[in-house]
C-alpha cells in the first residue's frame, strides 16, 4: 500500500510538472486536452461556459477533428458544472464520467469532461482536477488576449450610438481600425439576454466573426452590435449560431439600414423600444426586423402585457374575447380577416393564400360579421388591422395558416 501511494504521488508530481512545462512553452487547450487524456486514460472534452465543445482528445492523445458541425455537452454535464464550481472538485456524472469546472478567477470559463474506461482512483482524480486548474489559466489568458484586441472598441461604439457632439471624424478613424466604415450604410443589432450571459455571448461573437468588420459590446441590459450593411448577413448568421443552443431567454432586434451616422442614437432608441414591446408581448427566442415592429414600438413600448390584452379586447371585441367560440376556430377567423385586409379585400387572392375554397372564405367572413359587426367601416378598418398585426406578433399560431401547415 505504501509503495502504491508513493507511485501515485510520483505520477501526480510528474503530471503537474508536465502540465506546467506545456503551458510555459505556449501550449494551448488542444495540447492540454491531449496530455490529460493520456494521463488519466479516457476521452477528455473541453467545453466553454455555455456547454459548447471546444476541443476533444481520445485516450491515446489524438485530438478529434471538430471542424464539422458544432457539438454541445448534454444537459446532465452542463447541470454538474455549477456544483463543481462551488466545491472546487470534480463531480461524478454517471458511472464512468467526471466533470470539473474550469475557473478563471471568480468566473467559470468552461469545464472538462472525462469519459473514463474504469473508475478513477485518487491519483487520476487529482491529475484531472489539476488539469482543470491549468486549463483555466490558459483560457483566461486567451480571453484577455482577445479582449485586448478590442480594447477601445467599447469607447468607439458608445461614442457613436450616444452621439459625439457632431465631431465624428476621430470616431470614424478609430472605427476603421476595426473594419467599420461609418460613411457607408450600417445596421444595428440589439440582443437582450440573461445578465450573466452577455459577456459570454460577446466572446462567442468575437470567436465566430473571426475577421474585423463589427463593433460589439455590452450596453446596459443588452448586447449591441454595429456593422456595415454589406456584412450584416455574416453577423446575423454568427449571432444565430451563438443563440441557437443558448439555454437562457433572449430576444433581438435588427435595425433597418442607417445611412447617416448621426442618426445612430435614434436607431438605438427605436431598437430599445422594440425590445420593450417584445417583452410585453412575451415573444422571445427570435431576432425580429425593426420594420416588423416600427408601427407598434412607439405606441406600446411602455405598455405591459395587461395593457396590450386590454387593447386587443377593446378593438377586436367578440373576435378576440368570445369565449364560447372554440380557440382554434377564433384563430382561423382572425387569420382570415388579417389576410383579407393584407390583400386589399381581394377574395380570390386571400383564398389562394390561405389554401381554402372561395366559399369557405365567404362563410368565414360572414362569421366575422357576426362577431365584429363594424369591421368593414373605414374608421374601424385601420384599428382592427393594427390590432390583428399586434396579435400576430404576440401569438405565433396566428402567423401561418393552419390549413397549409396541416
Amino acid at each position: 500500500l505504501l509503495l502504491r501511494q508513493t507511485e501515485d504521488t510520483r505520477a501526480a508530481a510528474q503530471a503537474h510538472e508536465q502540465l506546467t512545462t506545456l503551458v510555459a512553452s505556449g501550449g494551448g487547450p488542444a495540447d492540454l486536452c491531449a496530455m490529460l487524456a493520456q494521463r488519466v486514460g479516457g476521452r477528455v472534452v473541453v467545453c466553454d461556459e455555455g456547454g459548447r465543445q471546444i476541443v476533444a482528445a481520445d485516450r491515446d492523445g489524438r485530438i478529434e477533428d471538430r471542424a464539422q458541425a458544432e457539438s454541445w455537452v448534454d444537459d446532465a454535464v452542463y447541470a454538474a458544472l455549477p456544483e463543481s464550481s462551488r466545491t472546487g472538485r470534480s463531480v461524478a456524472c454517471g458511472n464512468l464520467r467526471k466533470v470539473c469546472a474550469v475557473l478563471g478567477g471568480n468566473e467559470r470559463l468552461g469545464g472538462l469532461v472525462l469519459y473514463a474506461d474504469q473508475p478513477l482512483n485518487d491519483m487520476r482524480a487529482r491529475i484531472f482536477e489539476r488539469g482543470a486548474m491549468v486549463m483555466g489559466v490558459v483560457l483566461l489568458v486567451k480571453a484577455q488576449r482577445a479582449s485586448s484586441l478590442m480594447s477601445d472598441a467599447s469607447a468607439v461604439l458608445h461614442g457613436l450610438v450616444y452621439g459625439a457632439g457632431g465631431n465624428f471624424e476621430p470616431l470614424a478613424r478609430q472605427a476603421e481600425r476595426y473594419g467599420l466604415n461609418i460613411r457607408q450604410p450600417m445596421r444595428l443589432l440589439l440582443i437582450r439576454a440573461e445578465r450573466d450571459d452577455r459577456a459570454y455571448l460577446c466572446r462567442q461573437l468575437m470567436d465566430r466573426l473571426g475577421t474585423p468588420g463589427a463593433l460589439f459590446d455590452n450596453l446596459g441590459e443588452s448586447l449591441l452590435v454595429l456593422v456595415n450593411e454589406s456584412q450584416i448577413a455574416h453577423v446575423r448568421t454568427a449571432a444565430l449560431s451563438c443563440l441557437g443552443r443558448y439555454r437562457g431567454k433572449f430576444s433581438g432586434i435588427l435595425s433597418g439600414p442607417i445611412q447617416d451616422s448621426r442618426t445612430l442614437p435614434r436607431s438605438l432608441d427605436m431598437a430599445e423600444r422594440s425590445l420593450a414591446l417584445l417583452d410585453a408581448l412575451g415573444r422571445h427566442g427570435e431576432i425580429f426586423g425593426e420594420e416588423q415592429l416600427a408601427l407598434y414600438a412607439p405606441l406600446f413600448s411602455r405598455a405591459d402585457a395587461a395593457a396590450i390584452e386590454n387593447f386587443l379586447d377593446a378593438t377586436l371585441g367578440g373576435l378576440y374575447t368570445d369565449k364560447p367560440l372554440h380557440d382554434g376556430r377564433r384563430v382561423d377567423l382572425a387569420r382570415t380577416l388579417l389576410a383579407y385586409l393584407d390583400h386589399g379585400h381581394h377574395a380570390a387572392e386571400v383564398a389562394r393564400h390561405l389554401g381554402v375554397h372561395i366559399n369557405t372564405l365567404r362563410q368565414r367572413l360572414e362569421a366575422i360579421d357576426t362577431l365584429l359587426p363594424d369591421w368593414r367601416t373605414a374608421g374601424r378598418a385601420l384599428e382592427i388591422h393594427m390590432a390583428l398585426r399586434l396579435w400576430q406578433l404576440r401569438d405565433h399560431d396566428l402567423s401561418a395558416p393552419r390549413d397549409r401547415r396541416s
